[in-house]
């Protein structure tokens, strides 16, 4: 069979675009920091143009939204059951434990620039406010708030707790913890840290029915 004529699918090629144009941000990042991460040494770095950026995103932000929707993605995939789990609180840690373990592999030096106050992507807290929180997910923090929806329902949330509301806390713990580790140059024990403070305000949420079926027993 003579595959010179075979062509790339458009969504495989869009794909690649967006990566390799991620990926230009990313090394921009690690080597110069977050203040040179403009779109026009976005497109110098990626060999992309100016019209090629904006037909994949809209805005800087947008792109740098692009790596915690990959995040959601890759911790999806490797799920063998992606429906919410009946303890809330595993499936939420379970969530942010990936995404600790992701930061880790994708390195301080992209971290610490990334997780700085110019960056307003990490504005998510309007995401677990959503009504389609927990319908759709497209990012940890609505699956968080959809977990917290579904334990809600069931009872398993104190009754004055707003399940979008603590989504979104948990969302801003996670950062402090994540912005705690950078300064220290990733020295702090991101994942353990993680578990045990998400691990005390997640009881903290739990009703007297949950910890009877899930705590005490």
């Amino acid at each position: 069979m003579n595959n010179k004529n075979i062509s790339m699918p458009r969504q495989v090629k869009s794909e690649q675009t967006k990566k390799k144009i991620f990926d230009a941000a990313v090394e921009l990042i690690k080597k110069h920091g977050f203040q040179y991460l403009t779109i026009k040494n976005i497109c110098e770095f990626s060999g992309v143009s100016n019209g090629s950026f904006y037909y994949y995103f809209k805005t800087k932000d947008e792109l740098l939204t692009y790596y915690l929707s990959e995040v959601y993605k890759q911790y999806v995939t490797q799920l063998d059951n992606p429906k919410p789990q009946s303890d809330f609180r595993k499936s939420i840690l379970d969530a942010y434990l990936f995404y600790g373990d992701y930061c880790e592999k994708t390195g301080i030096d992209f971290i610490s620039s990334y997780y700085s106050t110019e960056n307003k992507a990490l504005c998510r807290r309007e995401l677990a406010h959503k009504e389609n929180a927990g319908t759709e997910y497209t990012s940890i923090i609505a699956q968080t708030a959809g977990d917290l929806k579904e334990a809600k329902k069931n009872d398993y949330l104190r009754e004055e707790i707003d399940p979008a509301e603590a989504a979104a806390d948990i969302c801003t713990i996670v950062k402090g913890i994540i912005f705690e580790w950078s300064l220290n140059d990733g020295k702090l024990d991101l994942k353990e840290t993680m578990d045990r403070i998400l691990m005390v305000y997640l009881d903290s949420l739990a009703s007297e029915k949950f910890r009877r079926e899930f705590i005490c027993n």
